[in-house]
């Protein structure tokens, strides 16, 4: 959240920050809901021809790959950000 309020005006960082926190944990959710239904999805395509436990090991499979992906990602795009250095 630090990154967040950086360079706001005294007056205005606890709504920023608010708004930060409120993006954070609702970015979290959606995240959250997408995984799920990726996993569900998989398994339930994987549940006609294998047992059950083969089913569900293929829906993680997908969400950690996806996962990954994401947190690939998003580690490419924050060492592709402007840094700002005080001073």
């Amino acid at each position: 959240m630090a990154a967040a309020t950086a360079d706001v005006p005294q007056g205005d960082a606890g709504i920023i920050g608010g708004l930060a926190n409120t993006a954070s944990q609702v970015g979290g959710s959606v995240g959250l809901a997408v995984l799920a239904t990726a996993a569900s999805a998989r398994a339930a395509t994987e549940a006609g021809g294998s047992s059950p436990a083969a089913a569900l090991a293929a829906g993680y499979d997908l969400v950690f790959l996806m996962a990954a992906g994401l947190g690939l990602a998003i580690a490419v795009v924050s060492l592709l950000l402007p840094r700002h250095r005080r001073g």
